[in-house]
């Protein structure tokens, strides 16, 4: 098989839209005017030409609407699902929300602590409303405790006389109550929406 002359390059491959120099078939760009090769005059371009160049932008503009609209669809869902793992949050501190066997929401709202109230007497801190209970700490006179609700339990004398009221207060750990007779609690002890009744159980 022989073999091309040397002095003649082989033309450049190009798509078939492509525009090319008549003199040295070499590929042109759309607005150029000149042969950057040869630097031969190019002729207008023909009706053909410019419905291929319309029909190249055409292409362009559709990818670059595509990628658009795919990177907007992208941003919608991860916002949505922002929402939806946000929405499933019970950290609020005033409101907890539970489920229920029926699969159904139900909203508790979470009584705000009463106090803080002083006390006026050493305490021991039970786990329970009597001194039968475990003690786990006390209070010194002069600290305030915050109130969670009020119960009654074991009988205690003191400046008040005798009485069954024990005090759930606020504790980093279980459970903790102190006998009422030794916090200054004043009119608040028998006010149900200032100190609530502490929860049966």
């Amino acid at each position: 098989m022989a073999k091309p002359p040397a002095d003649e390059a082989p033309v450049d491959e190009a798509p078939v839209d492509e525009t090319r120099c008549d003199a040295c078939g070499k590929p042109l760009g759309d607005a150029d005017r000149y042969c950057t090769h040869c630097g031969a005059p190019l002729a207008a371009p023909s009706p053909e030409h410019r419905a291929r160049v319309r029909a190249r932008k055409w292409r362009r503009r559709r990818r670059a609407i595509g990628t658009l609209a795919f990177l907007l669809v992208a941003a919608g869902l991860v916002a949505a699902l922002v929402v939806v793992f946000r929405g499933d949050d019970d950290s609020d501190p005033e409101v907890a929300s539970t489920r229920g066997g029926g699969g159904e929401a139900t909203t508790t709202t979470v009584v705000p602590l009463a106090g803080p109230y002083e006390v006026t007497d050493g305490l021991n801190i039970r786990a329970g409303p009597g001194s039968s209970f475990a003690s786990f700490g006390n209070i010194e006179t002069g600290y305030s405790v915050n109130v969670m609700c009020v119960t009654d339990g074991e009988s205690v004398n003191g400046p008040l006389g005798a009485s069954t009221k024990w005090l759930r207060i606020e504790f980093w750990g279980p459970p903790a109550y102190v006998t009422a007779q030794y916090v200054k609690t004043g009119p608040d002890l028998q006010s149900p929406t200032i100190i609530p009744p502490c929860a049966a159980g």
